[in-house]
């Protein structure tokens, strides 16, 4: 597990500082980690003479040198910080999200490490066009790091002491504990597994004892999913897991979500999103997304089948 970890960079700052944590994890699974830069060319306008047509490719080749001095400047970085795991350095050319997903399955990644902003317009405009992207397309997790302000890219131990695992019932969501039972083997962490629950709304009916009715209703259904939990702890507990389980109610489950790892002080948030089409964007969006950008925790996305 772990043993490809795909970095990729576009020469900010910002975006150098998931390969801490992508090294980290590397240190503790001896995995390689592989950092990957993609030059995207201007499409021309017009029809490209041959004067012009040998003018892109000197410049692309301008670009690709550029690019590649860059990532060996960057891995020689990391080296001289003390960093022992093996870094390889790839320049891509093309759509950034289609060069990243191709690179990803041509190197067989198990993991994809990547920087993501938070709340606001211009940050959502980054998740939008690369996190979220490759969230829906890409063939391996991705884990995606806030960095704190003022962070530097420098390489340093990785801990996920304790991994908050969310599940909502569908056995869509159930398909991420494969991924966090292995981050919890390596790492030696607790889990803790957490639903969140939609409160009763009993004001539909003015009747009060059409109120009760649903109250009672609500009660059943939030002990039923609470059962379901403590299944699904006592199976990990069996396999020595050190395993807890948390069903709390709330209208919002992203904010739930937020609350609970803010609570509990996680290390790390592991769920799994679904792949593409138009439904899958708006669990995304109303879940997933709302994690990534509102919390400071890392979030580990298992793409559901």
């Amino acid at each position: 597990m772990f043993d490809s970890i795909v970095v990729p960079v576009d020469g900010s700052v910002f975006g150098e500082l998931a390969l801490p944590v992508a090294l980290g994890i590397a240190c503790k699974t001896g995995g390689e980690v592989r950092i990957v830069t993609v030059i995207t060319p201007l499409p021309s306008m017009q029809p490209p003479v041959d004067g012009d047509r040998q003018a892109e490719v000197e410049s692309l080749d301008l670009a690709r040198e550029k690019a590649a001095a860059y990532l060996a400047e960057l891995q020689k970085r990391m080296i001289l910080s003390g960093c022992d795991v093996p870094i390889s350095c790839h320049v891509e050319v093309g759509p950034v999200v289609e060069k990243l997903e191709d690179h990803s399955r041509s190197a067989r990644a198990d993991l994809l490490v990547l920087t993501t902003h938070g709340r606001g317009p211009l940050q959502r405009a980054w998740l939008g066009s690369v996190a979220d992207t490759l969230v829906r397309r890409t063939p391996c997790p991705i884990l995606a790091v806030r960095p704190r302000e003022g962070e530097r890219a420098e390489p340093r131990e990785v801990e996920f002491r304790h991994i908050l695992v969310t599940l909502d019932g569908s056995p869509e969501s159930r398909e991420v504990l494969p991924l966090a039972r292995a981050v919890a083997h390596r790492f030696g962490s607790r889990i803790t597994l957490l639903r969140i629950i939609p409160p009763p709304f009993p004001l539909s009916s003015p009747y009060i004892p059409h109120a009760a009715q649903e109250f009672r209703g609500h009660a059943a259904e939030t002990e039923a999913a609470h059962a379901v939990l403590e299944k699904e702890a006592a199976s990990l507990a069996a396999e020595g897991f050190r395993v807890e389980v948390e069903s709390r109610l709330g209208a919002h489950p992203a904010q739930g979500i937020l609350d609970m790892a803010a609570d509990a002080g996680v290390d790390l948030i592991a769920m799994a999103t679904h792949g593409r089409g138009g439904v899958s964007r708006l669990i995304l969006g109303s879940v997933a997304d709302k994690v990534i950008r509102g919390g400071t925790v890392p979030v580990l996305l298992h793409r559901a089948s």
